[in-house]
């Protein structure tokens, strides 16, 4: 696979002066390729038949591919398995792997020398919320994406139990983060653009272009996503914390 990361800003940068905590760090990029950020695990290949007729066979493995990436990180010649300081981070769909997978990557990297392990999620916390023309969106599209991908196993454990009548809730960040016992911080803007487009549904690119209606829309989800993450206990956690904003970005942008 061709490297096309773009590590030229944020704690990927080689360059100390830039980057003085983690430029000397081992920094690994993990590509998830499931489309369900590391959560998926079915068995057998999804057959699609592409609108020219070719039929292609899809799989979705992401538990198995996460597994698999961390097992050969934890090779001696990697230095996973011995290392002092671990900080899982994303953004995006990378985000959203944090969330669900904090607690799990914690104990797969657990050794004697760890003396500090954190996580940090960049615009991964998308809300469960409807259209600005009040249709449902995230919840069926999560739930189908549970479903689909059999997604039980990759997903935050205790969220499951605690849900054990509806454990494709526990599919989205939202429902994952009130059960992450690893220390966490979440980067968020609460006008994501993304989420703009995507789950309100807003109809304009930006404030600057958005009529007084679109922006009271904007305002209401702004204020339910202030209230939902901030109700959620483990934002106040000791050893938690968050930086909460309302630039129209999406992972800085």
């Amino acid at each position: 696979m061709k490297d096309t990361f773009d590590r030229s800003s944020g704690p990927m940068h080689p360059n100390a002066t830039l980057n003085p905590t983690f430029a000397n760090f081992h920094r690994v990029v993990l590509w998830y390729c499931d489309g369900a950020s590391f959560a998926g695990s079915v068995a057998a290949p999804v057959v699609n038949t592409t609108s020219s007729g070719k039929q292609v066979s899809m799989y979705f493995r992401g538990q198995q591919i996460l597994k698999a990436l961390l097992a050969k990180l934890k090779q001696p010649e990697y230095g996973l398995g011995h290392a002092k300081q671990v900080l899982l981070t994303g953004c995006s769909a990378g985000g959203m792997s944090t969330y669900l997978h904090a607690d799990t990557v914690k104990a797969e990297v657990a050794n004697p020398a760890l003396t500090r392990y954190k996580v940090a999620a960049l615009s991964g916390f998308f809300l469960d919320h409807p259209t600005a023309a009040g249709a449902p969106v995230t919840d069926d599209n999560y739930h189908y994406m549970f479903h689909m991908q059999n997604m039980s196993g990759g997903v935050n454990q205790a969220c499951v139990a605690a849900h054990s009548s509806s454990p494709a809730m526990c599919s989205t960040p939202q429902a994952n983060y009130a059960f992450v016992k690893s220390p966490f911080f979440v980067m968020n803007s609460m006008l994501d653009a993304y989420q703009m487009g995507h789950i309100l549904q807003v109809g304009c690119a930006s404030l600057g272009h958005c009529n007084a209606t679109q922006i009271q829309e904007m305002k209401d989800y702004q204020q339910s996503f202030h209230t939902t993450i901030t109700s959620i206990g483990t934002l106040s956690a000791q050893g938690n914390g968050g930086f909460l904003y309302n630039c129209e970005v999406h992972c800085g942008e």
